[in-house]
This record gives C-alpha cells, structure tokens and sequence, in this order.
C-alpha cells in the first residue's frame, strides 16, 4: 500500500476537485505555472518521469514524487475504470 501520506492528500484533493490526469494535460499545466504537486506511478514510462524530472529543475516550487503503485492500483485509488500513470494537483 502506498504511503498514507500520498494517499490522503490525492484523496483531498479528488474530493476537492483540484486533480489533473495525464501526462499531457499535467504537463501543460506545469507550463502554466498551476501545480503544486506531481506524482506518478511506478511503472511510468521512463520518458515521461524525464520529462516531469526536467521541469522539476527549472521549478522550486514544483514537488514532484513517485508512489509505490502500478497504474492500475493507481486508478483504482483514483476511483476511475482506467489505468493512471500521473497525476497533478492544482495550487
């Protein structure tokens, strides 16, 4: 099980609706300056945890992290019927 830390504040913030899915649509919110906090899976693709890791560089403020989770588990915490890879939550 992922860590409780993680768990509870992606839960918080589905309740509070401030959760962006996907790669892309993460990706281009990062750009924009609205993200506090990334995670991603543990099976994601390693382009993509580059790329996140990039920005992370040219960020302070963005918090970007790995949860112990494939992206099946993921979804499922999620409450969606589909595999998630990554992850946003708005500032």
């Amino acid at each position: 099980m992922a860590d409780e830390k993680y768990t509870s504040k992606i839960k918080q913030a589905l309740a509070e609706n401030q959760v962006i899915i996907g790669l892309n649509k993460v990706l281009m919110s990062i750009k924009l300056g609205g993200l506090s906090d990334v995670y991603y899976c543990s099976n994601c693709p390693k382009e993509a945890v580059d790329e996140l890791n990039y920005y992370k560089k040219l960020s302070s403020s963005l918090n970007i992290e790995s949860i112990p989770l494939s992206n099946s588990e993921f979804g499922t915490m999620c409450k969606k019927q589909f595999f998630i890879s990554v992850v946003g939550i708005k500032k």
